[in-house]
């Protein structure tokens, strides 16, 4: 059960989608959630609310997500191996 963070707003998501498998978790960190519209294939999304305020963003149209703090963060990072960071 891998969790794979997001970081970037241009990193390829065929290449996610690819190694992405379903007991997999997908965090968007930074500039990732800017790519949030394109993630809609994926089951669930945490993504940090910090991030999301700072860029004026809301996940009211999306129902397959799910706003964590930085300590589910940590939580998240806790419960998954591997961890893979996406830049």
């Amino acid at each position: 059960m891998a969790l794979y963070m997001l970081l970037t707003d241009n990193y390829p998501l065929e290449d996610l989608r690819t190694a992405f498998e379903a007991d997999d978790c997908l965090l968007v960190l930074a500039d990732g959630v800017y790519q949030l519209p394109f993630l809609t294939n994926f089951k669930q999304i945490y993504l940090r609310n910090k991030d999301l305020q700072q860029r004026g963003l809301s996940t009211d149209n999306y129902n397959n997500t799910y706003i964590i703090d930085d300590e589910e963060w940590v939580s998240l990072t806790l419960k998954h191996k591997p961890i893979v960071s996406l830049k």
